[in-house]
């Protein structure tokens, strides 16, 4: 098979989906071990490796895992809490009060706020989502607040997700 002989993590993980999606545990086994190390990092995966990690009876390891999942902010560390019977504890970080200036002038925001006045929301996105990731997490909370301050709830919530 080409795609077992591939370095390519993105037909890897298509895999691993695939695998999922009809069932197949032991193709679930065999594509997860395909992964590169960094991938096998995030959280999904590491759901899934704990679940066939319990279904072996390996549960101390599972468990392990799941734990240290619980500790991160996302669906699956939420998954893992639930598959552990145990609370989930929402970590929400509140966005500053106050937005330096400086972050809101520059060619990008007026270009966003342009196309907002416009109504062109897509293209304003596409904008946005390019401004947000160039930015530190401290900025990008300023900007979340920010956008939350006008109305832009759409972009508020993305620039908390980037």
């Amino acid at each position: 098979d080409a795609i077992m002989r591939s370095n390519s993590t993105t037909l890897v993980e298509r895999r691993v989906r695939m695998a999922l999606g009809t069932g197949d545990r032991r193709g679930l086994n065999t594509w997860l071990a395909r992964l590169p190390m960094e991938a096998k990092e995030k959280d999904e995966w590491r759901y899934w490796q704990a679940d066939l990690l319990l279904e072996r009876g390996r549960d101390a390891e599972a468990k392990e895992i799941l734990h240290q999942l619980m500790q991160q902010r996302g669906f699956y560390p939420m998954v893992a809490a639930q598959r552990l019977g145990e609370e989930y504890a929402l970590k929400v970080d509140k966005a500053p009060d106050n937005v330096d200036s400086a972050l809101t002038q520059g060619p990008e925001m007026a270009r966003v706020r342009e196309l907002m006045y416009w109504n062109l929301d897509n293209t304003a996105r596409s904008e946005w989502a390019n401004l947000v990731t160039s930015r530190t997490k401290s900025e990008q909370a300023q900007l979340a607040r920010y956008a939350f301050n006008n109305h832009w709830w759409d972009l508020s919530v993305q620039a908390t997700i980037a």
